[in-house]
């Protein structure tokens, strides 16, 4: 399973974006992205909208070949932001 903030950190830091530009390019406002990101609140569907929308590749199923894990990849994202 992937760590989805983990994967988007990542991606900040490889194109050297501040809080601010990342948080621009997922949609969201600085203070939100930083909440998030330091796991000071959770995140919903605006986060994962706008994630998948500015690193589409984060979410391909390709990299997941069962259809049962498929299912149960898919299942977990979106359980992710409701702990």
């Amino acid at each position: 399973m992937i760590d989805v903030i983990n994967t988007v950190v990542e991606k900040q830091r490889a194109g050297r974006l501040t809080d601010t530009q990342m948080a621009s390019k997922i949609g969201m406002n600085r203070v939100s992205w930083n909440r998030i990101k330091n796991r000071k609140t959770r995140f919903g569907k605006k986060f994962l909208t706008g994630v998948s929308k500015a690193y589409p590749d984060i979410f391909l199923l390709s990299k997941v070949t069962n259809s049962d894990m498929k299912l149960t990849f898919i299942q977990r994202i979106l359980r992710i932001g409701r702990r």
